[in-house]
């Protein structure tokens, strides 16, 4: 993974950024 991580980083910061909203996302919603 950390490989792939240094050869894609635009990559890695993508997935990340898109679990860290889902995860934001399904926060917001379970609190509502």
């Amino acid at each position: 993974i950390s490989g792939t991580s240094m050869s894609c980083p635009h990559v890695a910061g993508r997935a990340y950024v898109l679990d860290t909203s889902l995860r934001v996302y399904l926060l917001d919603t379970g609190l509502r």
